[in-house]
């Protein structure tokens, strides 16, 4: 095993592609059709588990990333 991978693996994996479409729409009908800021506002939430971090993160990242114009 080189040490890129053993560094890898020390780094749990992250959201799937899959994994956030379920979350945007999760969090689209949980916060009145926005997602975006239903994710930022439960990030702010105290305790978080590091999972559901991560899966946030990659919310906010990836609808960001799709109302860029640039993208």
């Amino acid at each position: 095993m080189n040490l890129f991978a053993r560094i890898a693996g020390l780094f749990p994996p992250g959201a799937t592609p899959q994994e956030i479409r379920l979350e945007i729409l999760r969090l689209g009908s949980r916060h009145r059709g926005e997602p975006l800021s239903g994710a930022i506002l439960e990030l702010s939430a105290p305790g978080l588990p590091p999972e559901r971090t991560r899966l946030l993160q990659a919310v906010v990242t990836e609808l960001n990333r799709s109302e860029s114009p640039h993208a």
